[in-house]
């Protein structure tokens, strides 16, 4: 089993911030929660990328951050775990998800747009680790982001995956 890169956890951290910044329109969710999360994940994503703590211990308290938030979400926004290139992969495009979902919420994307973005990371999903390499999943992941970053606004774009990571 794989420990995760800073560069994955940098990654996941940049995709969390942007989902809580979009959760900040959205009135289910204790948006004080929401604040203290995202200052901790940045303050998170500040020390990894100054060495000043290092990828497996910014991961358990990322992880620690995601628990927090899921106690006001529906659907739980999914964890980091150590794992292979798949595993990393896989749990990105659920966080994804998550990002479509609190845009369509936020009625920042129609359902016109949501949809078949969705759709067709589910479809990806299935397709990692069975007839697709983590790599593979990677480019396809890093078009649909593209395809998202077409519609939103430049502060709402979505961050792309190192595409060499895998």
């Amino acid at each position: 089993m794989d420990v995760l890169s800073k560069d994955q956890v940098s990654y996941a951290l940049q995709a969390f911030v942007l989902f809580l910044n979009i959760s900040k329109g959205v009135r289910s969710i204790d948006q004080s929660l929401v604040e203290e999360c995202r200052q901790a994940a940045l303050d998170l994503m500040e020390k990894l990328l100054l060495d000043k703590q290092d990828s497996a211990s910014c991961c358990a308290e990322f992880n620690e951050l995601i628990a927090k938030i899921n106690h006001s979400l529906t659907v739980p926004y999914p964890t980091l775990v150590n794992g292979t290139s798949e595993t990393f992969i896989k749990t990105e495009i659920l966080a994804f998800e998550h990002y479509l979902k609190q845009e369509l919420q936020a009625n920042h994307l129609s359902v016109q747009d949501e949809a078949p973005l969705f759709n067709d990371s589910v479809k990806l999903w299935e397709k990692i680790g069975a007839s697709l390499s983590a790599k593979e999943g990677t480019i396809e992941f890093s078009g649909l982001i593209k395809k998202l970053n077409q519609i939103v606004p430049k502060e709402e774009r979505y961050p792309l995956p190192d595409e060499n990571q895998n």
